[in-house]
């Protein structure tokens, strides 16, 4: 155990995973969703499509003015 390069050995081991980076994976993540919002945000946005009445149910219909509109037409 006291043998000279058994200690440098651990010694450089020691010095290797101190300066190592540290790995954190709630902030690779944060920086991942930064990154796509930022190349995301360059682009042109387009507008949602309109809704079709004509497809619509009657309970798709009010579900969809509860959603948007605040009210519901069957009462």
């Amino acid at each position: 155990m006291g043998h000279p390069n058994v200690l440098r050995r651990m010694e450089d081991d020691i010095h290797k995973r101190a300066w190592q980076p540290r790995h954190d994976p709630d902030m690779t993540a944060t920086r991942m969703e930064v990154a796509a919002a930022v190349r995301g945000a360059s682009r042109k946005l387009t507008p949602e499509p309109p809704p079709n009445f004509g497809a619509m149910d009657s309970i798709t219909y009010r579900n969809f003015a509860k959603e948007n509109y605040g009210y519901d037409p069957g009462t």
